[in-house]
């Protein structure tokens, strides 16, 4: 109970899982600055919702697309624990499939957290290959750029970055918490702040 709120900011409904791979509500926060004046924006792979609940505070609506409906329940119960329930809109499904990518029509930018842990080891171990998270960037990437070009992905720190070479124009950011490097999230569109690597240092202590 204690680490939830540590890490989340509220007694949100977690998992060994979800609060294992969720963001600290401190970089969620930060990240969350970016959309900003947004009116319309998603999120997708949600997970359990805990960047969801931090990019409600600064949208007028957020949509939430996960392919586990364990995920989605837990992302529907916390919306309401955090008492953004009325912004929110669940989609369950696949983002690469172009049924549930049209039902994101309309929105002004997309945030997405993919899958980078290695089958079997969700307690840490990161691939660092963007072409084997689920899904992989390049192709997820595509998808998502066909609503709108204003993106920001979330990364494994362990992720070679050089492998984004070939995007369009952007930024990779670095997390650091408490002086610990967390992740990397690359920005695209508006998201941008300075292209090139970025570095974000957070504290809580």
């Amino acid at each position: 109970m204690e680490e939830v709120i540590k890490k989340f900011g509220k007694l949100y409904r977690t998992t060994p899982e979800t609060l294992k791979m969720g963001i600290h509500y401190a970089l969620g926060k930060e990240a969350a600055k970016r959309f900003a004046g947004k009116q319309k924006i998603a999120d997708v792979c949600t997970g359990a919702g805990f960047m969801a609940v931090c990019l409600a505070e600064v949208v007028k609506e957020i949509t939430v697309v996960d392919i586990d409906q364990s995920h989605l329940q837990l992302a529907k119960e916390n919306s309401k624990i955090a008492g953004y329930d009325n912004k929110f809109r669940f989609i369950e499904g696949d983002i690469m499939d172009d049924k549930i990518l049209n039902q994101l029509v309309g929105v002004e930018a997309i945030y997405s957290d993919p899958e980078w842990v290695l089958p079997g080891h969700w307690k840490g171990d990161h691939v660092s290959s963007i072409f084997e998270m689920s899904p992989p960037i390049d192709k997820l990437f595509n998808q998502l750029e066909k609503i709108t070009k204003n993106i920001a992905i979330r990364l494994p720190k362990e992720t070679e970055i050089k492998q984004l070479e070939s995007f369009p124009a952007h930024e990779v950011e670095m997390a650091y918490l408490d002086g610990k490097p967390k992740a990397y999230t690359v920005y695209f569109g508006d998201l941008i702040r300075k292209e090139g690597i970025t570095k974000l240092e957070v504290e809580t202590t």
